[in-house]
């Protein structure tokens, strides 16, 4: 990985949020994305499906058959593979039988990556020795949204978070974590509550487009402790209901669609920077339509390399007068999610 000290790495990784990753679930295992092969995904199905309504077994290890993205093809100088390979052949041989007997699949923990987790980036970060592999199965998640949070990332991203919207769905991802790897991404996650939605109406993708199997398990989600970001006055966009007030923000980045018009304005992670550029610096943002890139840049640098004090300050801001609360329902009546514990955790 890059040298993320340079101001040209900072101002990419802050302005890169949520990341690229591929458009079919994968496993990431020796620091890369391998792709999922359709019978893959549809062993994997049983790991969403309540243990008396699974048409499945178990899916093990040994279904995991996956295959290198293609354009990596060629790279570093490891072996093509012509067709798909099971993970002993990426991993080593008896590797799926050793994690059978230590951190079997069926065991693990769904955990909806709503921003970005699910980037191939990301978990090479988080998940950095090389030795550790993450199932990620794309899903459609029906009645929320993705949406900015208000706090500003020590890398300088303004990150995401999950909002109630009615009506809507989103095309995301769930990380299937061992313990060992929640308790590690759970460290990451400080700003976070990890949630636990009880009755989540989610299928499984085959494909970005083409839904597979309905989840009936509760899927788990860090949601940002203190809401999600409202409509900014500096956020200049076309959309004809921008100005509303008390709304959050939608990721222009993450697939969303359904109900219209839509509960939420959208926006880039470009075009939420700007407007948060013009809040706190109005004598040197530029005009709305036309900011100060050089000025924008150079605010976003400073934020990283200065150290958490002045990041904390503009967290607070946002919190207490550019914050909605809450969009998931507190209704002890629905139970529609429960505050997790995660053992092992500091909190």
């Amino acid at each position: 990985m890059e040298n993320e000290c340079t101001d040209e790495a900072i101002l990419r990784r802050a302005l890169g949020y949520p990341y690229a990753r591929p458009d079919t679930s994968f496993v990431f295992a020796r620091g890369r994305p391998w792709l999922l092969t359709r019978a893959a995904v549809l062993a994997a199905e049983a790991l969403f499906c309540a243990p008396d309504t699974s048409e499945h077994k178990a899916p093990e290890w040994s279904d995991m058959r996956v295959q290198p993205l293609p354009w990596e093809h060629n790279l570093r100088g490891e072996p093509q593979y012509a067709d798909p390979v099971g993970l002993d052949e990426v991993l080593g041989h008896g590797w799926t039988q050793s994690m059978a007997e230590d951190d079997a699949l069926a065991d693990r923990i769904p955990v909806l990556a709503i921003g970005s987790n699910a980037a191939p980036e990301q978990l090479a970060r988080k998940f950095s020795t090389g030795s550790e592999v993450v199932v990620v199965i794309l899903v459609r998640l029906y009645d929320y949204d993705i949406v900015f949070a208000p706090m500003v990332s020590a890398y300088g991203s303004v990150p995401a978070t999950i909002s109630r919207a009615p009506g809507m769905y989103c095309d995301i991802a769930v990380t299937l974590l061992s313990r060992t790897q929640l308790v590690r991404m759970h460290a990451t996650e400080h700003a976070y509550t990890f949630v636990r939605l009880n009755e989540p109406r989610a299928d499984v993708l085959h494909s970005k487009m083409q839904a597979a199997y309905s989840v009936s398990r509760p899927l788990y989600v860090y949601v940002q402790s203190d809401g999600a970001l409202a409509v900014l006055p500096t956020l200049t966009r076309s959309d004809s209901d921008v100005g509303r007030n008390n709304s959050p923000i939608g990721l222009a980045e993450i697939c969303a669609s359904g109900s219209s018009p839509a509960p939420f304005p959208r926006a880039t992670q470009e075009e939420i920077q700007a407007a948060l550029h013009a809040l706190l610096y109005p004598d040197e943002a530029g005009t709305p339509s036309k900011p100060d890139r050089t000025r924008l840049s150079a605010r976003i640098i400073e934020r990283v390399k200065s150290g958490p004090a002045h990041r904390q300050e503009i967290c607070a801001l946002l919190a207490a007068r550019h914050c909605v609360p809450w969009f998931l329902s507190t209704n002890s009546a629905t139970r529609e999610y429960d505050i997790v514990c995660v053992p092992g955790a500091s909190e």
